[in-house]
């Protein structure tokens, strides 16, 4: 399993401590720093996912809020590296900023519309769609989380 844009590696840290053989990639050399200070159990390593066509495939992978600050074309390129990464039957686990309910975001916020025809147009079949609302200090954004399959 990978971990897309996993920043100081809490996601995988928990998959791992589940009984997970996970690996977690980030574009930010401190991120994997402190990922791999955080949990040493878990490989991480400096990746783009713009160009996840230069490693093995995976059966399953976690994108929470990854794509949160990339440009449609981006977005576009992503969610294709993301399907060619995958083996057929591999699962995609997709985490995003859905609706701005308040304040000025430092990210940006993605329709659940439009992700879910990009991961349309990228090949997926679309198996779960959540939205919900923030809870406690969370920024003010509905969120959205998206489980697709590579067919």
């Amino acid at each position: 399993m990978l971990d897309l844009a996993c920043g100081p590696g809490h996601v995988a840290g928990y998959l791992q401590q589940k009984g997970l053989e996970v690996r977690g990639l980030d574009l930010s050399e401190r991120m994997v720093e402190l990922a791999r200070e955080n949990f040493p159990e878990v490989d991480f390593e400096v990746g783009n996912l713009l160009r996840l066509g230069e490693r093995e495939e995976f059966a399953a992978m976690t994108a929470f809020y990854a794509i949160v600050h990339l440009s449609d074309r981006q977005l576009e390129r992503a969610l294709g590296e993301m399907f060619q990464a995958l083996f057929p039957g591999g699962r995609l686990l997709l985490t995003f900023h859905s609706q701005l309910l308040e304040g000025w975001p430092e990210y940006r916020i993605l329709p659940m519309d439009q992700v879910k025809i990009g991961l349309q147009a990228a090949g997926f079949v679309l198996e779960v769609e959540v939205e919900r609302m923030p809870v406690a200090a969370e920024d003010r954004t509905r969120r959205g989380l998206i489980w697709a399959v590579r067919p």
